[in-house]
């Protein structure tokens, strides 16, 4: 167990990438472009001997990608900007995003980490074989017998249901860092083929373990233990009953609500009729250790800088149905000391099945609540610290299910540069535009 071979996923993902529209995110409101790039140094309690964890290698993945998207755009235009409704050549973009699937630090390699991270939050090494050049394969592995991996069932069944998603929730969370930073930071160097790739990909494989005889990946072995807590430990050769397919099959369904999604399409945002914001939303739908999530999600910005990124939940087991709410100003800027700094403050809570499980009659009020501080040391570049604590409870994109305390720091580089994406300006506003 947990050494699947990921041929399926490999194969959903370029299934996604050969059927991805070039679609640029290509409207703007700003004349300049925040690019910021993070260096992940330390996340605390998880890098006690483990490395890395889901944020980290987040991270990693979503700024491998900028640095070559980026790197594309530039040798290929310069600084010339992008009209809106150019027609540029956005293929070598798509074929290094399809070849992404292939290499470390891409999607694929970020999601055999977020296995990882989440079997090494319940003490379980495992070896990621996209990390290893020389032992080439898309499996993580870890060489625990069905004995042992049985006893840590029995003391673990929630977190042996979310070893099973957590690879198809970094696709997800991968796609909300790229929104992000599109939206609020206006970067982003045509990422709609990446958002579609992940989208379809994710649906594609939900589609391959729904049909018989394909028995093996994630969603399989997540219906399997989520239904049986007490069973053995899935194995390849099990039979799904007709109720845990009946459930897979919609849960593959239901995964088109992630095509919910103006910027999968090209349209990064929409002002309101005063102009006083712009905003944007879209569908998330993602498997869990109880069920499922069916979330909302917020983005918003005010004339007058102001930031906000909120969502709303509902969380799904066999017996109910409950609400969260979570809310975060992204880089809110102040100054403390004198000194100016970004500040990110973020405040979740929720109402989920009371032990994380599929069956529980209740539920539970949880939360987290952070806040991230980014100091600046010298031109273009901030160190950051983060601190963060949860109780009990699923948070996607945190490995722990268990309440934790959480302390990160590390490095970011942030560079200002003139838009990539060419906007027309009313003949009014031309003598206010920066030179």
């Amino acid at each position: 167990m947990f050494r699947r071979c990921r041929s399926k996923l490999l194969w959903a993902g370029l299934i996604a990438a050969l059927s991805i529209p070039t679609t640029l995110l290509a409207d703007s409101s700003s004349y300049t472009e925040t690019r910021i790039y993070e260096l992940p140094l330390v996340d605390f309690p998880y890098n006690n001997g483990r490395a890395p964890s889901m944020k980290q290698s987040l991270l990693i993945s979503r700024d491998f990608y900028y640095v070559m998207h980026n790197y594309i755009l530039d040798a290929q235009l310069g600084d010339a900007q992008i009209v809106v409704g150019q027609k540029i050549n956005s293929w070598p973009i798509v074929l290094f995003d399809t070849a992404s699937l292939l290499i470390p630090l891409g999607s694929t390699w970020a999601h055999e980490e977020w296995h990882r991270a989440s079997l090494g939050a319940i003490g379980v090494g495992s070896v990621n074989h996209m990390s290893q050049l020389k032992n080439y394969g898309f499996y993580t592995d870890s060489s625990l017998s069905d004995v042992e991996l049985g006893k840590i069932k029995t003391a673990h069944p929630q977190e042996f249901v979310r070893i099973a998603t957590a690879g198809l929730e970094s696709a997800y969370e991968l796609n909300l860092e790229f929104e992000k930073q599109a939206f609020f930071n206006n970067h982003h160097p045509i990422v709609g083929s990446l958002l579609f790739q992940h989208v379809v990909g994710n649906f594609y494989y939900m589609n391959f373990c729904t049909n018989k005889g394909e028995a093996g990946g994630d969603c399989t072995m997540w219906v399997y233990e989520m239904f049986r807590p007490h069973a053995p430990v899935y194995q390849d050769t099990s039979v799904l009953t007709t109720e845990e397919r009946d459930y897979l099959i919609r849960q593959r369904n239901l995964t088109l609500l992630n095509v919910i999604d103006p910027m999968l399409f090209g349209k990064k945002e929409f002002v309101t009729p005063s102009g006083d914001w712009h905003w944007n939303a879209n569908a998330r739908h993602m498997l869990t250790p109880f069920g499922y999530d069916i979330a909302a999600n917020v983005f918003l910005k005010s004339r007058d800088d102001l930031d906000i990124f909120g969502a709303i939940h509902t969380y799904h087991n066999d017996k109910n149905t409950s609400l969260g709410l979570d809310a975060t100003l992204p880089r809110y800027a102040t100054r403390w000391f004198d000194k100016p700094v970004h500040i990110t403050p973020r405040v979740f809570a929720w109402m989920q099945p009371d032990n994380l499980m599929f069956r529980d009659a209740t539920t539970k009020l949880g939360g987290l609540a952070s806040v991230r501080v980014d100091v600046p040391i010298e031109e273009g570049w901030e160190i950051y610290g983060e601190l963060e604590s949860k109780s009990k409870g699923w948070v996607a994109g945190n490995e722990y299910l268990d309440s934790k305390m959480a302390v990160r720091f590390g490095l970011t580089k942030v560079i200002q540069a003139p838009s990539r994406w060419k906007i027309a300006v009313p003949v009014a506003e031309k003598e206010t535009l920066p030179q």
